[in-house]
């Protein structure tokens, strides 16, 4: 597999960022895709974004974004052999499209089976956790350490979107 620059993937986050999301927070047009999620303006202007950026830069590695048709998504798998990037261009597009800042931008390459990276990019705090495969993973270039304890489920603080779940489990 080639090499990426992660520092250079961080930075076309960001610009798309800029340019795609923040313009049009609080000013959004959205529609509704027929499992009831939500899709907007700025989910697809960001994907198309990203898609021919990465195209460009990595001609050999496959695109799967979630705004993609089913076909689009099943031809990305099958042209996989050199990697595949998975984006969610608004991860949280309900809050967006809502005007709650609590919204990124998730970006993950696979190769092989094996997730090589990922990166998670909050635009509204400038946040940007990414990880590396064998090399760590970070906020802001700040090395995280995972705690060496576990809470129990029952102590966890949980988050449900009830329209993905099975009608008698929401």
């Amino acid at each position: 597999m080639e090499s990426i620059n992660i520092q250079s993937l961080i930075a076309l986050i960001k610009q798309g960022a800029q340019q795609e999301l923040l313009p049009r927070f609080e000013h959004v047009a959205k529609s509704y895709k027929a499992d009831g999620s939500i899709i907007t303006e700025a989910d697809t202007a960001m994907q198309q974004y990203l898609q021919d950026q990465l195209q460009t830069d990595y001609p050999k590695i496959a695109f799967l974004a979630e705004e993609m048709s089913i076909d689009q998504q099943e031809q990305a798998l099958s042209d996989s052999k050199h990697g595949i990037w998975i984006l969610d261009p608004i991860d949280g597009t309900s809050n967006f499209s809502h005007g709650l800042p609590y919204y990124c931008v998730s970006l993950a390459l696979i190769y092989q089976g094996e997730v090589q990276l990922g990166i998670v990019y909050d635009p509204e705090r400038d946040e940007c956790f990414y990880a590396q495969k064998d090399q760590g993973a970070f906020l802001n270039d700040k090395a995280l350490d995972a705690p060496q304890h576990h809470s129990a489920l029952n102590k966890a603080l949980v988050g449900v979107d009830f329209k993905r779940l099975p009608q008698a489990m929401a």
